[in-house]
């Protein structure tokens, strides 16, 4: 029990040594590659929501369509009645 608290501790100890905030170096000739990585993310994330807002508003404007059109054959319906 005794070694197993031992190991408990020593182990809190280590995790407190290692789990401190560490440095970011970035080297000036690394921040232009950087920079083109994370613009050409931006972009494709960019384009995928435009996508994204396209698909969700065509299949609004279908669902908005198929509904009217029911309302239309109901109403055309009672009306030959």
């Amino acid at each position: 029990m005794e070694k197993t608290e031992k190991s408990l501790a020593n182990h809190h100890e280590f995790v407190k040594q290692t789990a401190g905030p560490t440095n970011l170096v970035i080297k000036p000739q690394h921040v232009d590659e950087l920079l083109k990585r994370v613009m050409t993310s931006l972009i494709e994330m960019q384009y995928n929501l435009e996508e994204q807002m396209d698909n969700t508003k065509n299949r609004v404007l279908m669902e908005l369509e198929d509904r009217c059109r029911t309302d239309v054959e109901k109403f055309s319906n009672n009306t030959t009645m």
